[in-house]
């Protein structure tokens, strides 16, 4: 799976340079976590999901907002 396909089909320019600049500096800022989704363990990835840090001051708490989702289209159904 192209690593950018997600930003391809939101109509974005192709830019693996900077998409996994993006991801390591979520990853190592500990503000997401990315859910890959495989037909088995060994088989590329066919989608994603990133979760993204939230914070609630009046329920003192941390939430996750879903805010990357991405299937690849021969997966869909």
């Amino acid at each position: 799976m192209r690593h950018d396909k997600y930003r391809v089909f939101y109509k974005q320019p192709s830019n693996l340079t900077l998409a996994r600049e993006f991801i390591k500096t979520r990853l190592f800022n500990n503000e997401s976590v990315i859910f890959v989704a495989r037909v088995n363990q060994t088989a590329m990835p066919i989608g994603f999901t990133q979760l993204y840090t939230k914070y609630s001051s009046a329920r003192m708490a941390k939430n996750w907002i879903l805010h990357d989702l991405f299937v690849d289209i021969l997966f869909r159904r």
